[in-house]
């Protein structure tokens, strides 16, 4: 019985370790291409994921995930840090200056939902090309995205739970 107990402990404790795991998720966009990377503790192993994903050819690269089950995971979970890095040039002056306020009130609307958020997106008004060089690293504990992945499945597999009572 005692042993029971210990090993009902040690497996309780474990998991409470695992729901601690830093995950993060790094995205980087130049111009039409995608890379996205995910890795566990460490914020380089992602970057350089989303790197190597965005220097495949095209073609070469992983599945794509379904992206509206993307977003309504994210929507779910509480964000510890998040940070969005880049360049912005569209040709144009103003079509640039509204992007990047755009992205700018964006992140301001996110600010209650992050810890900690850093935005540092640049209007390149000088050049003639397109070009949309952004980087963005997003940081939510294991934990919280395993319970959020678990509500996604049970609404998705029980539709009726989330119906809304019309009286």
């Amino acid at each position: 019985m005692i042993i029971l107990i210990v090993n009902i402990v040690a497996a309780l404790q474990a998991l409470f370790y695992l729901c601690a795991i830093p995950v993060h998720l790094a995205v980087r966009v130049d111009g039409l291409r995608v890379g996205a990377g995910l890795s566990a503790f460490e914020r380089r192993a992602a970057r350089r994921r989303a790197d190597r994903e965005l220097a495949a050819p095209p073609g070469q690269g992983g599945d794509s995930p379904d992206v509206r089950r993307v977003l309504r995971l994210l929507k779910r979970l509480r964000i510890e840090r998040a940070e969005l890095v880049g360049r912005v040039a569209l040709g144009d002056a103003a079509a640039t200056a509204l992007l990047c306020g755009l992205i700018g009130g964006l992140s301001r609307a996110l600010r209650g939902r992050v810890r900690r958020m850093r935005v540092d997106v640049r209007p390149d008004f000088a050049s003639q090309r397109v070009a949309v060089e952004i980087s963005g690293m997003i940081q939510a504990r294991a934990g919280q995205i395993i319970l959020a992945a678990i509500n996604l499945l049970t609404e998705e597999a029980f539709p009726w739970i989330s119906t809304r009572l019309k009286t």
